[in-house]
């Protein structure tokens, strides 16, 4: 697992399209379901356990209360791992107060306490899943619920953090295309974009029925 930073040139800089941090979060707010048919539009269940229902996503773990546990537990270790939620040198120009989009937000943890400790700045979360909260957040966060294989519903430079991390399952190798060209389009010149990603599906001193397994997921995931 690594961390992967990239920042984006400032050669033939445009002037970026202004979108206030008030509209940014206004946009970013919630939607109410109407009804029961909403949420079997969002999700599906197989086993007992609760999924995502997006035709275009390889993402194959569920997003119920068990796979939410997990997620909030993984985040914590991660931080804890890392020694902070981000690597990027962004410390400062988070405290003055800059828009960072999070995606794949999950439950929303790594984007509402980023946006506690810096509350000068401005962040949205996206998943295709809505599961983030839908009360008790900072007044600086908000969440869409947005599938980045449709493209991202921002126009172009107006993030100047973008993180995203353990979505390498999520996207065929066309798809990461794609979407890394999205992220760059949102992404102001100057701004980063990190990464955190397994190294791969490696494991060391793996037997010859691991290997089988690992090299049939890399074909699936190619596809």
């Amino acid at each position: 697992m690594k961390f992967i930073t990239i920042r984006k040139n400032n050669f033939n800089r445009e002037d970026p399209l202004k979108i206030s941090s008030s509209s940014l979060l206004k946009y970013a707010g919630f939607e109410e379901y109407e009804g029961f048919e909403d949420i079997l539009d969002n999700f599906r269940y197989v086993s007992g356990r609760r999924f995502h229902n997006s035709d275009t996503s390889k993402y194959s773990l569920p997003n119920d209360k068990t796979e939410l546990d997990r997620l909030e537990l993984s985040h914590g270790l991660l931080k804890h791992a890392f020694d902070g939620n981000y690597s990027s040198p962004m410390h400062d120009q988070l405290k003055d107060g800059i828009t960072v989009l999070d995606i794949g937000c999950g439950t929303g943890k790594w984007t509402i306490e980023n946006a506690v400790e810096y509350p000068q700045s401005t962040f949205v979360g996206i998943d295709m899943s809505p599961i983030f909260p839908t009360e008790d957040r900072p007044q600086n966060a908000g969440f869409i619920e947005c599938n980045v294989l449709y493209g991202l519903p921002f126009p172009s430079n107006t993030f100047d953090f973008i993180h995203q991390r353990l979505l390498h399952a999520a996207f065929t190798e066309e798809q990461w295309m794609k979407v890394i060209k999205e992220i760059m389009r949102v992404l102001k010149p100057s701004g980063y974009v990190e990464f955190l990603e397994l190294d791969g599906l490696n494991f060391n001193n793996s037997g010859p029925r691991t290997k089988e397994i690992m090299n049939k997921g890399k074909q699936k995931l190619a596809h």
